[in-house]
């Protein structure tokens, strides 16, 4: 090790040469563990709606997304992955295409977590997005579409 490179590990400015996290990796890596989580909902859905009561009672159903442990996937805040990121995946496209051909709706919704830990929809602050948020998938169908 060189003289240089002590200098600056004893200073702590090394940090300062260190290789940054490759962003778009991480964007990409968050979004495939998001599309495996839709592509789930859309081996299912059809299962899910069959097995809501009532023959002609809409069905309506909300999926948080979350990892392969079962926890909400939160992005930390200033996370480049967004809404479009998700809706341009093949997962999401297909389980929009399925919906559409069940005469459902599908919505992707971005749930923001305030500096208080609440869970809102609107806009926190114009000026900073600083703030961690999750996705959700809402699916609704005018009835349950039971044969």
């Amino acid at each position: 090790m060189s003289l240089l490179q002590k200098i600056l590990d004893k200073t702590g400015v090394a940090f300062l040469f260190e290789t940054p996290v490759d962003e778009e990796q991480e964007v990409q890596k968050i979004v495939d563990e998001i599309e495996q989580f839709i592509i789930g909902i859309n081996k299912t859905i059809d299962d899910d709606i069959e097995q809501e009561p009532g023959k002609s009672a809409p069905y309506s159903a909300r999926y948080v997304i979350n990892d392969q442990q079962g926890k909400r996937i939160e992005l930390p805040p200033f996370s480049l992955v967004s809404l479009n990121s998700i809706r341009m995946t093949d997962g999401y496209q297909q389980l929009k295409l399925r919906l559409i051909e069940k005469a459902c709706r599908l919505e992707l919704r971005e749930i923001n977590i305030d500096r208080n830990g609440i869970d809102t929809i609107e806009k926190l602050d114009d000026q900073l997005d600083d703030f961690a948020r999750y996705f959700v998938i809402q699916v609704s169908c005018a009835t349950s579409n039971k044969a």
